[in-house]
């Protein structure tokens, strides 16, 4: 983890070095297009479980609100700096991006074999059994695992967290409704 959290801090000091003098406004531009789609790529797949890869991850977004905002001030919060900004963390990020290939997966949007990878299982939001399917609700079977490894796996952990979402966002018909969601479910992106 180290190499990729010197690449993206290799990239912050691009940015750094040559719009040092630029407003705020276009920092945050160059930053959201130059390093934060980097850190976005595969993040699906690529979710770092260990609180260190975490953290370090973390660390290259609060070392660019510093810099954007150009408050470098011990005593402040550069939490806040970063929702100032608008910038959701790269955590929420990640998980965002996991649920959204989970629905392309259930649905069938992406050419990945949910049956190979995922075990379905279909409930009853009425007590009424499966023959009613307007109250049937997808959900996936979580096995055993063993190791951290497997546990964090992206079937393993989009699972768990598309099992852990209401119905209301689970039966959403389109991408788009899927990540706009119902009010207060909104994936933030």
């Amino acid at each position: 983890m180290s190499v990729v959290n010197t690449v993206f801090n290799v990239l912050l000091h691009i940015i750094i070095l040559n719009l040092s003098s630029c407003p705020n406004d276009i920092i945050l531009q160059c930053y959201k297009l130059l390093v934060k789609h980097v850190l976005d790529y595969a993040a699906a797949a690529l979710d770092p479980h260990t609180q260190t890869c975490i953290t370090q991850l973390e660390a290259v977004q609060r070392r660019a609100a510093r810099f954007i905002t150009g408050n470098y001030r011990t005593t402040s919060s550069t939490s806040q700096m970063i929702a100032d900004l608008g910038l959701p963390s790269l955590e929420l990020r990640r998980q965002n991006s996991k649920l959204m290939m989970m629905y392309r997966i259930t649905y069938g949007l992406v050419d990945i074999p949910a049956n190979l990878h995922l075990r379905q299982s279909i409930t009853s939001t009425r007590g009424h059994g499966l023959e009613d399917m307007d109250g049937a609700v997808v959900r996936y079977w979580i096995p055993y695992c063993r190791t951290d490894i497997y546990r964090h796996s992206f079937f393993i952990s989009g699972a768990r967290l598309w099992n852990q979402l209401p119905k209301t966002m689970t039966v959403l018909q389109t991408p788009e409704s899927f990540r706009k969601g119902p009010a207060g479910h909104t994936l933030k992106h």
